[in-house]
């Protein structure tokens, strides 16, 4: 089997998809840095292409399997609001994963889909 991570131009700014972690290193909730790739920034035991994507389907957070268990209840319960995101398309300034999470899913983390 093999595994595929995308590599981004620099230049270029990043695809995003219907998910707040994609596309992001995660380092163990310090704070998720942009990557520009296909990352999964949901993970914090490895690095990871998406799964969803790797599977062949469209990324969405909302339908993906590592949304379950402790870390869906973290992303609901507000624990991880606070979690810096450092975009490139905001220039790498840290805007807060609550904010984040409202922009790419169009509502509150809270808030069932």
């Amino acid at each position: 089997m093999s595994i595929k991570v995308s590599v981004p131009d620099p230049n270029e700014m990043p695809t995003r998809r219907r998910c707040p972690f994609y596309g992001f290193n995660n380092y163990h909730w310090s704070g998720l840095l942009d990557n520009a790739g296909n990352q999964c920034g949901a993970t914090t035991s490895g690095l990871y292409g998406c799964f969803m994507e790797l599977a062949g389907m469209i990324p969405d957070w909302d339908v993906c399997g590592v949304n379950s268990g402790e870390l869906a209840e973290m992303v609901r319960s507000g624990e991880l609001d606070d979690v810096p995101v450092f975009p490139k398309e905001k220039n790498h300034r840290g805007v807060s994963l609550r904010e984040w999470f409202i922009e790419r899913m169009g509502r509150e983390p809270t808030q069932n889909p």
